[in-house]
């Protein structure tokens, strides 16, 4: 199940989730997925403003997600 997001969310929550990303299950790479999502839905798009290493990081984890070899986890990307 996924962890409700922090009200008040910061690029930290999101670099936590970023190692879900390349996870060997591909379950947790579409929790994780789930996650980031729900947090960046949550707090609006200024979340990562400040922050460009996070942001870097969350579009490296984004676009591989893109070639993951579960269909899931790619239509769960495709929709960012």
């Amino acid at each position: 199940m996924a962890t409700p997001a922090p009200s008040s969310a910061t690029s930290h929550n999101v670099a936590a989730l970023l190692p879900k990303l390349n996870d060997e299950d591909s379950d947790i790479r579409f929790m994780g997925l789930s996650d980031l999502h729900q947090l960046l839905v949550t707090n609006g798009p200024s979340l990562l403003v400040h922050d460009i290493h996070v942001s870097a990081k969350t579009v490296d984890g984004l676009l591989h997600t893109l070639q993951d070899n579960n269909g899931e986890v790619q239509n769960m990307v495709s929709t960012y």
